[in-house]
């Protein structure tokens, strides 16, 4: 639709998957979120206190980045790639594929919206969760975990879903994948990390109580390199809790945890590159000057710094 309208592609392409990784940061669902939420309950930071700034900080980032993605680039008619392709027949028209919506399908979405909406309620409301009188109540990762499960069950009960379908499906594997690539990583890093805390204190401990801000340069290089969020909280959140880093600076540093897109070989990047038959959504020359660099740092940036912002009257 972009191309049709003599949009350049990749500006709308490079906005929405640098907005929806930078969207894990708030989202109460996501498994990096429930790392996060199972870390900083144990440090007696509440559910709505690490929404109230997460979620801000990672909307002012997504809006940033997809401002600036609007903005990136020549106009469509003036890119040389884009002319050659057209030239050799390359560029491909949009098909509009029209699927009937089915009850099956609304109703998958209802139990998903009824299984979000539960875990908000029960992660706001402390003493709406259950306790089995085992002294205490259930914690927010294992709420989000039921409660999508359970959604799941009911989908394939009650939406006719082929449990053949859901083994094969890329998504799945892909997260299969990562759960397996994410215990490896987290296991090794506490590992190491457990066994040299002292030497870190030392090292770092200074450094991080005098500037905080120096957290989110920590996530967002750990993200990149581990190309996963729900592998980076667990390893470093800890780390800077150990570290004496406020409660607050964590909070305000988190939205950086979404580094995933500095290598253009993230599944949503490449995707993002397959669909765009024009050729305006390419890697450079240099590897790293592709079109989700700049929107995902100005994002970033912009996220820490009204999170740096926020975090300390909601903390206060």
């Amino acid at each position: 639709m972009a191309k049709e309208s003599g949009i350049r592609p990749s500006r709308t392409l490079a906005g929405s998957v640098v907005a929806s990784q930078i969207a894990i940061s708030g989202s109460p669902i996501s498994a990096a979120m429930a790392a996060m939420l199972s870390i900083m309950e144990k440090e007696s930071v509440t559910f709505l206190q690490v929404m109230a700034v997460c979620l801000p900080a990672s909307f002012v980032a997504a809006m940033v980045a997809a401002f600036i993605a609007s903005r990136q680039g020549c106009e469509l008619e003036d890119d040389e790639v884009y002319l050659e392709r057209l030239q050799k027949g390359l560029v491909q028209k949009h098909v509009e594929k029209l699927t009937p919506d089915t009850p099956q399908a609304k109703l998958s979405v209802i139990l998903f919206l009824l299984a979000t909406v539960s875990i908000v309620i029960l992660a706001a409301f402390p003493s709406l969760r259950p306790g089995f009188d085992i002294g205490k109540t259930m914690g927010t990762r294992d709420i989000i975990i039921i409660c999508m499960m359970s959604a799941a069950c009911l989908m394939v009960v009650f939406c006719k879903t082929s449990t053949d379908s859901i083994v094969l499906a890329p998504t799945f594997r892909a997260g299969m994948s990562s759960v397996a690539v994410i215990l490896g990583i987290v296991t090794l890093g506490t590992t190491l990390v457990d066994a040299h805390m002292l030497e870190i204190k030392e090292i770092a401990g200074s450094v991080l109580k005098s500037y905080p801000m120096l957290l989110a340069l920590v996530l967002f290089g750990t993200c990149a390199l581990l190309y996963s969020q729900g592998a980076t909280t667990p390893l470093i959140i800890p780390l800077a809790i150990a570290l004496d880093v406020p409660h607050w600076a964590i909070l305000a540093s988190y939205v950086a945890v979404t580094g995933v897109f500095v290598l253009p070989t993230y599944p949503t990047s490449l995707a993002a590159m397959e669909f765009d038959t024009t050729g305006t959504t390419r890697v450079g020359k240099y590897v790293l000057n592709h079109p989700f660099m700049l929107p995902g740092l100005g994002g970033i940036i912009a996220g820490v710094a009204f999170g740096f912002m926020i975090a300390p009257m909601v903390m206060g």
